[in-house]
Order: structure tokens, then sequence, then C-alpha cells
């Protein structure tokens, strides 16, 4: 879990930085069970994670976020047609992402980009082809613009409203 070396460097000690949105954690689940792929640098070591530890990661960040006085929104996990065990994973920590009020708020990428009828899978329109990253022709700004956003407190803030520069 590289993120949690990266965070300072990649999203805290930017200039100006107010507000973080926090994705990450679908190859973390995905990756150890992959061959490695010499170049990738969340590829090695493989180190296989449970809902627990990426969990306890992000509560990591969430607290270095907030020591420096910076708001940290959770984004759900995006459906990736995993196979049971890790699609466990990835449920578990979105169930936890929208219900432990332990981010300032919560992107629910998941609940935008899922095919109704099969949870686990990426909507066609959203699907890049790979089945795991969402289609960049697409965009995903058209798809999370209308989605909602929950502060901590559980109030629904409404459609959220995000910069292009963020996506």
């Amino acid at each position: 879990m590289r993120f949690l070396s990266r965070f300072n460097r990649d999203a805290l000690r930017q200039p100006g930085v107010r507000t973080v949105i926090l994705l990450i954690g679908i190859n973390d689940i995905n990756f150890p069970a992959m061959p490695p792929r010499a170049g990738l640098d969340c590829d090695d070591p493989h180190t296989p994670v449970t809902a627990d530890l990426l969990l306890r990661g992000y509560q990591r960040l969430i607290a270095q976020a907030h020591q420096r006085g910076v708001r940290i929104y959770g984004a759900t996990l995006t459906p990736a047609s995993l196979p049971p065990e890790r699609e466990a994973i990835r449920t578990a920590v979105n169930d936890s992402i929208r219900s432990s009020r332990a981010f300032d708020g919560v992107i629910n990428f998941d609940w935008v980009l899922r095919a109704p009828a099969y949870p686990d899978r990426l909507q066609r329109r959203y699907d890049s082809g790979d089945h795991i990253h969402p289609s960049q022709r697409r965009g995903l700004l058209r798809g999370h613009v209308g989605s909602r956003s929950h502060r901590r407190d559980g109030v629904d803030e409404g459609p959220l409203r995000v910069s292009p520069k963020i996506v």
C-alpha cells in the first residue's frame, strides 16, 4: 500500500491544497492476483490486502489530512468485475466508506458507475474495455457531478460540484 508513503508528497504538500478526494485501493485488492509487470510503481511487491488493512490505511490518511487542516473526501471503489473473494473486500471497504463518517464527505463513484443489474461491474457506457478503468472518452465528470456528497454529520450536501482539474 504505497499510498501511505506517497500521500504527503502527492496531496498534502501541494501548494494551497484545502480538500483531498481519496480514491485508492482497487489496485491493492487486485494486484496480488496478477503477475508482476516491470515499471509499475504500485506493482511490486504484491502484498495481499484485507478490507481492514485498507481501512486502517485510510484512517492514517484522514488523520494526516486533518492534522494539516485539509478536508478529505472518501470515494467509493469502482466496480471492477472482480472474483468473489476480491469483490467481498471491495464491497466491505465501500460499505465502511459510506457508513463510518470518518471522512469529511463521501463521493459514491460505485453508485454512479455500477451496472444496475450487476453491481460488481461497470456500466457498459463507462467501461474503458478492461472492465476495471472507467472510460476517459465518456468522462467520469459527467457521471459524478450528479452524484451526491454526504458530510461526516450525515447532511446531504446535494449534487457534488468538481473542477475538471480534479478529474
